[in-house]
């Protein structure tokens, strides 16, 4: 909760800090939720890409995604698919980095065949 001028506004902490370039977009697919929340966070994350504010200021580039590192330190590999919600093909994981983060969206394996029905997705593998 923010207070300006003496009236308490909510803020949404993880839509603030993806639209100042301050985190990643790292939405995962929900099974019936479709783009329910996609569209919203994919227009802020990529003003904050435009506007090379923050992480996205060629100064201030990650050298690691956070996904990645979360990977790396907990040893896992990476399962889930990925989604290119711009062209509409689902790539495996590998493919991650090279879909731009606002444009991407993570999938469960359990959920490919859904996600591609509902999202109208072609699939690349």
């Amino acid at each position: 909760v923010v207070e300006k001028d003496g009236k308490e506004t909510r803020v949404d902490a993880n839509r603030f800090m993806i639209r100042k370039g301050y985190g990643t977009a790292y939405q995962i697919y929900k099974p019936g939720e479709g783009e329910k929340n996609f569209q919203e966070v994919s227009k802020l994350a990529d003003y904050a890409v435009r506007n090379k504010r923050g992480i996205f200021h060629p100064d201030h580039r990650l050298k690691e995604e956070p996904y990645e590192f979360r990977l790396r330190i907990q040893e896992r590999p990476l399962v889930r698919k990925v989604a290119d919600m711009k062209e509409r093909v689902l790539y495996p994981g590998e493919h991650g980095k090279r879909v731009p983060q606002q444009h991407r969206l993570w999938v469960d394996p359990e959920h490919v065949a859904e996600a591609a029905a509902e999202l109208k997705l072609k699939r690349a593998d």
